[in-house]
């Protein structure tokens, strides 16, 4: 293997950088320094990094990395997890950015919808000097010319990141500064499209409540109740949540819909898995995208991951988890109970431990059980059969004992078909989102490449 080698000068290395060999490899540094050191003015010149933190509130959505990977920042994004005591605090109009290897494009503008939010602490929070729209920074930072640099300036190695000072002094060129009305409009265009698309996302959640004829659920939490000894020996299940009065109520008033009858989901399932982590393997490498429960939610697979595993892995020790057309995912881990079908499915993927797969047996339309798991009903019977409070789980078992009601099978195809629709919409307007993000991030590289030329 023939050494590679380059040579440096002192004065050169940029302000920020390490002494690491890997830095200055020929291959990286060829247009690296035009792109740092070319006309303009600097992030910094328009932004300045939020060091602010606060302590969480109820009435603040928390988001940790997963939630940037849509590129606008959503609520319902938010963890549902507020025990972290000290996060960064965002406002609308703000840009974030993970400064981690393995997560590099997970950058997000925050709607003005958005007035406050409580962020990981692995975000850097980039907020405009003059109040101006600083949205365009999202495609620039994620066009190719920059996401090199920020990987070549990676610093640390278990948990690699990028120095804050090279995003800061980077310099934004004539070209793109030319642009940056247009490519403003474009991120916000996106906005509009994604609250559409999250929209009829909601729509088609409260579709089969609507169907069905259900009056508003009763969840109101209760201080005390009593359950019979021969209730939790017939159940096998002696947590206390497990006998929630909220949901008896829940079974009533399914019931009260006059269902054929109601079934454990078991019955209409003729597989069922989950996956596993491959031992000692760093996900950032591979060729197979490997989803996580950050990527199912309801109605919808986000397959864009920077998780990865290797070929082998897919083909081997993962081959009852391949993911195949017409598989439904249902996340059991973390956020538990959002279902989605998998379609349109851009090549080998994978899943992990927290996403359970299963296929269904001929009798249940698809779109009917994903309204129906998606719905009030069915997320209240999820967390209802989950196991642990403090880490919730949906052990396989448990997912095969929800109660599912079954209908005729023309009602349940009636309400198969319109949630299909809505879903078609939604998915759709989200495409469109994705497309002026896209399109914003190729303006900014025809920009930027054009000039180093």
């Amino acid at each position: 293997m023939m050494a590679v080698w380059s040579r440096v000068k002192f004065m050169d290395i940029f302000d920020g950088l390490d002494f690491a060999a890997e830095h200055y490899h020929p291959a990286k540094l060829v247009n690296l320094s035009r792109l740092i050191n070319q006309g303009g003015l600097y992030v910094n010149d328009l932004v300045k990094p939020v060091r602010d933190t606060c302590a969480p509130s109820h009435e603040v959505p928390v988001f940790d990395l997963s939630a940037a990977h849509k590129h606008v920042l959503q609520v319902e994004d938010a963890y549902p997890d507020e025990r972290v005591s000290i996060k960064k605090v965002a406002l609308g109009g703000d840009v974030i950015v993970s400064r981690l290897r393995s997560y590099l494009k997970q950058v997000a503008y925050i709607p003005e919808t958005i007035q406050v939010a409580n962020l990981s602490t692995e975000f850097i929070v980039l907020r405009s000097r003059n109040r101006s729209s600083i949205a365009f920074l999202v495609p620039f930072i994620l066009s190719e010319p920059i996401q090199t640099i920020l990987a070549w300036s990676q610093d640390g190695n278990e948990h690699p990141r990028f120095n804050e000072k090279v995003l800061l002094h980077i310099t934004i060129p004539p070209q793109v500064q030319s642009i940056s009305k247009k490519l403003n409009a474009c991120v916000l265009k996106a906005t509009t499209s994604l609250d559409k698309a999250l929209q009829a996302y909601s729509e088609a959640g409260q579709l089969l409540f609507r169907e069905l004829g259900f009056v508003e659920l009763d969840l109101s939490p209760t201080l005390f109740y009593r359950r019979s000894y021969s209730e939790t020996c017939a159940t096998a299940r002696l947590d206390a949540e497990f006998y929630l009065p909220k949901y008896q109520r829940v079974l009533k008033a399914l019931k009260r819909t006059r269902p054929e009858h109601i079934a454990p989901l078991g019955e209409y399932i003729s597989f069922l898995t989950n996956g596993h982590t491959p031992l000692h393997h760093d996900l950032v490498e591979g060729a197979v995208p490997f989803l996580t429960a950050e990527n199912v939610f309801d109605f919808r697979i986000e397959y864009d991951t920077e998780k990865r595993i290797l070929t082998k892995h897919h083909k081997g020790e993962l081959k009852r988890t391949q993911l195949r057309q017409g598989d439904c995912l249902i996340t059991i881990k973390g956020r538990i109970g959002n279902a989605a079908i998998a379609e349109d499915i851009p090549g080998q993927t994978n899943i992990n431990q927290d996403v359970a797969l299963f296929r269904l047996r001929e009798g249940l339309p698809p779109y009917y059980l994903l309204a129906y798991l998606n719905s009030s009903v069915g997320k209240a019977f999820s967390n209802q059969y989950c196991t642990g409070q403090i880490n919730p789980f949906l052990g396989l078992g448990n997912l095969r004992l929800l109660p599912i009601a079954i209908y005729s099978p023309k009602r349940m195809e009636s309400i198969a078909a319109k949630t299909r629709e809505v879903v078609m919409f939604a998915r759709s307007a989200h495409d469109e989102s994705r497309r002026l993000l896209e399109e914003a991030k190729q303006m900014v590289e025809e920009a930027l490449l054009g000039n180093v030329k």
